[in-house]
């Protein structure tokens, strides 16, 4: 699973393994001069909920909200997104 949501101006991945759910960045690793794309999980969770909670916290928090008005908009707008992102995965199992 990876599923990119815009926060700002990075893309940040939502990823899962066996055990957790992480969020990653892309980040290019150079190894004996062969440069390479790789995802790198920078937090970690123990379920979805809180990965897509941290998801929402994290583009409040850099949002560029002047106005209680404008926060409410972002609340709104990133809430939809993660519960699209969310139907999405589910239509595709």
């Amino acid at each position: 699973m990876q599923i990119p949501f815009q926060i700002k101006d990075e893309t940040i991945y939502l990823v899962a393994d066996d055990n957790n759910y992480a969020l990653a960045r892309i980040i290019e690793r150079t190894r004996k001069g062969e440069t390479t794309t790789e995802l790198e999980s920078f937090k970690w969770f123990s379920n979805i909920g809180s990965a897509l909670n941290r998801i929402i916290d994290l583009k409040v928090k850099r949002s560029d909200a002047q106005t209680l008005l404008e926060l409410r908009q972002v609340i709104e707008s990133a809430q939809a997104e993660v519960m699209k992102a969310w139907d999405n995965s589910a239509e595709s199992r």
